[in-house]
């Protein structure tokens, strides 16, 4: 009966300091890939678009370019609420699906081989020179299924807001973002991503 007693009190304290499998800081669930909270009427089709997306998949692809004869490198940061091959572009295959593609300029000197940073980046100026796009925001691309096909919208035209990486390993990117447009259109979340394998 003792033995009994002292099992049930050592299962009582173990739950109580959120010893239980599968759980983080004081017994809460580990937090998934993030959701983003989005509001905004479609380019083309101006359909109307309301929905919190639950991130399936992020994956981070560092690309180098170059603009004005001076190489700048420009991080991709796909987010989408379905599985898709990340050696294949991050597109939607039916109405139910959406991809958000986050574009980030680096600063001047990175490579490819150089970690995403975390920090705050404001929004990049159109048509601006290339030292005015270093370490700033280069697009948010909402990839929405219309009529049978891929409808891209940009979010970062006539808008105020950020985008800031909250953390940056080797492999995995966390952050946040929060743009709103002058006509209204608004995407605001979070997300984890992972840096795309070679």
């Amino acid at each position: 009966m003792k033995k009994f007693l002292l099992l049930i009190l050592s299962g009582v304290l173990l739950t109580a300091c959120g010893g239980g499998a599968g759980t983080g800081p004081a017994g809460t669930t580990p937090a998934g890939p993030g959701k983003l909270s989005m509001d905004f009427k479609t380019l083309n089709t101006k359909t109307d678009v309301k929905k919190d997306l639950e991130i399936k998949k992020g994956v981070v692809t560092p690309v180098s370019i170059t603009l004005d004869g001076k190489p700048i490198v420009r991080y991709f940061i796909d987010l989408t609420d379905f599985d898709y091959d990340a050696n294949a572009a991050a597109k939607p295959a039916d109405d139910k699906q959406t991809a958000v593609e986050i574009t980030l300029f680096g600063d001047s000197g990175d490579t490819v081989e150089t970690p995403l940073k975390a920090k705050t980046f404001e929004l990049s100026s159109s048509g601006g020179k290339v030292d005015d796009k270093y370490g700033r925001v280069s697009n948010v691309l909402v990839k929405t299924f219309k009529d049978g096909k891929v409808e891209e919208t940009s979010l970062t035209y006539n808008a105020k807001g950020t985008v800031k990486i909250v953390s940056a390993t080797a492999e995995t990117v966390t952050g946040e973002i929060d743009l709103t447009q002058d006509g209204g259109g608004r995407i605001k979340g979070s997300f984890t991503a992972q840096l795309k394998k070679k």
